[in-house]
């Protein structure tokens, strides 16, 4: 079996995430909104598991384990073969499973609480698309005076985040989805050259006990 490569095309510099700081901003100003039990929700499941836009609007109420404290993810933009493998069931933390059961709770009594999708919208009755995810994003950004906020920054935030905390390549890909190393790779170069070599050796480790 040939070498993997190990370092991402992506530089380094391109990952951007948000501060602790900006985050805490972003959710105070959600919490304060009309419809902050739902996206109070909605973004901590796309900042707890790098969710991108598609993977979020398409979480179904049947996604949901029978005891609340699982959410089964269908990953996007991968060949038919990698959604399969990285399409998976996610531990629920225990500040996400109290705020997905404080949604449930508001959205049984919204219109279109039949519809099978897990967010929707009240005024439209019907499933959120990603130009709802996208004005959220803007607006809640811009009141909390978050500069050039995207949603695909929340998925930076996502992976920064799991590093921080020590978390290892595996964990990262596992936790975002990825089809390989590779893409997940890039986030210990945010973390000095020592880091970095010891990730390659066990990843090093890893290829040649294939």
């Amino acid at each position: 079996m040939g070498k993997m490569r190990y370092f991402a095309s992506q530089d380094p510099e391109n990952i951007k995430y948000r501060s602790d700081e900006e985050i805490d901003r972003f959710f105070r100003v959600v919490r304060k909104s009309r419809q902050g039990a739902r996206d109070e929700c909605l973004f901590n499941l796309m900042l707890s598991y790098g969710l991108r836009r598609e993977e979020l609007i398409n979480l179904k109420l049947d996604h949901i384990s029978s005891n609340g404290r699982q959410l089964f993810v269908k990953r996007v933009k991968q060949s038919e073969e990698s959604q399969k493998r990285t399409s998976c069931w996610y531990n629920l933390s225990d500040k996400n499973i109290k705020l997905l059961k404080r949604w449930l709770k508001v959205r049984a009594k919204w219109p279109g609480a039949d519809l099978p999708w897990l967010f929707i919208s009240k005024l439209l009755s019907q499933k959120m698309n990603v130009g709802s995810i996208n004005y959220l994003v803007k607006k809640y950004g811009k009141r909390a005076n978050i500069e050039d906020l995207s949603p695909h920054q929340f998925r930076f935030t996502a992976g920064y985040r799991a590093r921080r905390s020590g978390k290892d390549i595996q964990d990262i890909q596992y936790r975002l989805g990825h089809s390989s190393f590779v893409s997940s790779f890039v986030y210990t170069q945010l973390f000095g050259p020592d880091q970095v070599k010891r990730d390659k050796e066990m990843n090093e480790a890893i290829e040649d006990n294939k």
